[in-house]
């Protein structure tokens, strides 16, 4: 699996980043909404990748 979402998180912010798409990126206020943008990003721009999607299940139960 290709690592290629990052998440820089503080106490009150996560910053989304895609190391293949520079020009991208998605600014979230808790972890499991910036998966969801990982994932939806993922989606569009590297179909068959499931690295944000496997995260976004571990955090599945988080509000």
């Amino acid at each position: 699996m290709t690592s290629r979402i990052r998440l820089d998180a503080t106490k009150i912010s996560v910053v989304v980043t895609c190391t293949d798409c520079p020009h991208w990126s998605a600014f979230r206020f808790t972890k499991r909404d910036a998966w969801q943008a990982a994932r939806a990003h993922e989606k569009r721009a590297h179909p068959g990748a499931t690295q944000a999607t496997s995260n976004l299940a571990k955090h599945a139960d988080t509000p």
